[in-house]
Parts: C-alpha cells; structure tokens; sequence
C-alpha cells in the first residue's frame, strides 16, 4: 500500500498515452492466484510492487496482492477473514465503513481522485487467495465514471480466485488460450 500511489501515476499516465480503443470481444485473463474475464484488448504490464497489472488503454486493472507473511505485522494471517482485511484498508486510506458498497458477495470501494493534475475514477474490490489478501483496483477517466462503475463492477463479478499453491514455472497469465509470460 505505501507504494500505490506512485505506481498508480505512473499506470495512469501510460494508459491514457495508449489511445482509447475497446474491443467488445472477452477473454478470460489467468494468474497463479486468480482468473478474471475482461475485454479481449487488455495487454499484460509489469509494475513494481503489483501483483499484475492489464491495461486496456482507456481502462486498466491493477492487482496488489498482500501475504500473510506481509499482515503478520499489523495481526492479519490466514486464519483472518475478509472483513478484517477490507476494515484495515479502509482505516489505512482514511475511509470510513460508509464508504464501502456491496454487490452480490463482494464489497467495493469506488472514489475519484485527482492523478497529476487529472481527475482519475477507482474501484476496488478486495479477495481473500490461498496465499494472502489481493486488491483488485480498476481506473478509468472520472468523466466516464457513470459508465465505468457498471462495466468494473461486471469484470469483478468474474474474479475466480484459485486454491492452493500453483506450479513452480506458473510465472505469466493465460489469455484465453495464449500463454503469455511475464
């Protein structure tokens, strides 16, 4: 979390330089920890300090994934649920439980925020994966906010999270049915 936000500049910045275009064709997108169905034009980015990273030029989709190992010093482990993780990321952000939506069976956070000098749209979504909490964060322009949360909140209703540890050489993602490695 210390570093998210200089790397989400960094991640705006390159996808609003990369254009605009969507592709109304998905494809389900595959890594060790989780899978999830996206427009077929998402392309794989690497940013330090994120788990993965698709960009998808006027959309983009940022996972930080944090280990138990990492929470053992604020008293999150693996025993710990959810709700304990979401509440610490609230209080970590400055946001209250009223900030905090629900959809189905996920909670989300969605909020504007300015990026260099540029009013930026987030949503969040936190899971619980076999090897520790991740945060699911789309980005968009704020001026298509009303359009983006419907479209990020469909994306994170694919979210498939995977159980237990994944092969050694499992180091890329899956896009339909390319392997792409990282």
């Amino acid at each position: 979390m210390k570093k998210t936000a200089i790397l989400l500049i960094l991640i705006i910045i390159a996808s609003c330089a990369a254009g605009c275009a969507e592709s109304r064709k998905t494809a389900v997108y595959e890594t060790p920890g989780y899978s999830i169905t996206m427009p077929e034009n998402f392309d794989a980015q690497t940013v330090e300090g994120a788990e993965s990273c698709f960009d998808g030029r006027n959309q983009m989709l940022v996972v930080y994934k944090e280990t138990f190992e990492e929470l053992s010093v604020v008293g999150l482990s693996e025993a710990s649920d959810i709700d304990e993780y979401v509440s610490l990321v609230l209080r970590s952000n400055g946001m209250v439980q009223s900030d905090l939506k629900t959809r189905g069976d996920y909670d989300y956070i969605a909020y504007t925020a300015e990026v260099d000098g540029k009013e930026h749209f987030f949503l969040a979504t936190m899971r619980k994966g076999w090897d520790g909490f991740y945060m699911f964060t789309f980005i968009g322009d704020a001026d298509d906010r009303s359009g983006l949360e419907e479209t990020f909140l469909e994306y994170a209703d694919t979210i498939i999270m995977k159980e237990g540890q994944p092969s050694a050489e499992a180091k890329g993602y899956l896009r339909s049915s390319m392997w792409i490695d990282l």
